[in-house]
C-alpha cells in the first residue's frame, strides 16, 4: 500500500527522498485501512524507511505480533534537482519511462529503480506467506509491472497512471517459481 497523506502530497510536490511525515488526513487513512485489515492474516510487514510509510505502518499494525522490517529497497525513488517540483514542472510521464534517459541530475534512473523493487519483490517469493508492503507512490509502478509479469509497458506506454492513491492496497500473488529465481 501507498503511505497516508502527507502535506506535500496536498500541493503535489514531488518527495522523493525528502522525509516528510504524514498529516492528520493520512492518519486518518492509516486508520482506515487498519479497519479495513482486522483480521487478515498478515505473516509479515515490509516497509520504506522513509517516515511517512514508517508512520502509516506503525497505524496499521498497531496491536498486531505482525513482524515490521524495513526494506531500503522500497523506498522511494531519488528525484534528484525535481525533489520539491510539481509535476506540472517537467516531463512526469517521461521520467518514469524506463526507457528514456532521466534528465534530473542527481536522480535514480526509473530503469535502475524499478529494477531495486522489482529484485526485492522476486525475493518474497522465498520468504514468508502473506506479507504487506507500505511504501511510496512511485513504489506502485514497478509493484504493479512485476504483478502484471512484465519490465515495462513499451514505447509510449502510460507510467503515471499505475501511481496507486494513497490508503489503498493492491493485492498481487508472488509466484513460487518466480521466488526461486532470484
Amino acid at each position: 500500500m501507498r503511505h497516508g497523506q502527507t502535506d506535500w502530497n496536498i500541493t503535489w510536490k514531488l518527495q522523493g527522498r525528502a522525509d516528510i511525515p504524514i498529516n492528520a488526513n493520512g492518519r486518518a487513512q492509516a486508520e482506515a485501512l487498519r479497519a479495513q485489515l482486522a483480521g487478515v492474516r498478515l505473516d509479515a510487514a515490509y516497509v520504506s524507511p522513509l517516515c511517512r510509510a514508517q508512520q502509516t505502518a506503525h497505524i496499521l499494525l498497531r496491536g498486531t505480533n505482525v513482524p515490521l522490517h524495513t526494506q531500503p529497497a522500497l523506498a522511494e525513488r531519488d528525484f534528484g534537482a525535481y525533489e520539491g517540483l510539481r509535476k506540472e514542472d517537467f516531463d512526469f510521464e517521461a521520467f518514469w519511462h524506463p526507457e528514456v534517459p532521466c534528465p534530473a541530475p542527481g536522480a535514480e534512473p526509473a530503469g535502475a529503480f524499478y529494477a531495486r523493487v522489482q529484485g526485492f519483490l522476486r525475493a518474497l517469493g522465498r520468504g514468508p506467506g502473506a506479507v504487506l508492503l507500505v511504501a511510496h507512490g512511485g513504489v506502485s509502478i514497478p509493484v504493479q509491472l512485476f504483478a502484471r509479469g512484465v519490465q515495462s509497458l513499451g514505447p509510449g506506454g502510460a507510467y503515471v497512471p499505475l501511481i496507486w492513491p494513497h490508503g489503498k492496497v493492491l493485492h498481487f500473488t508472488v509466484p513460487q517459481e518466480v521466488g526461486q529465481k532470484a
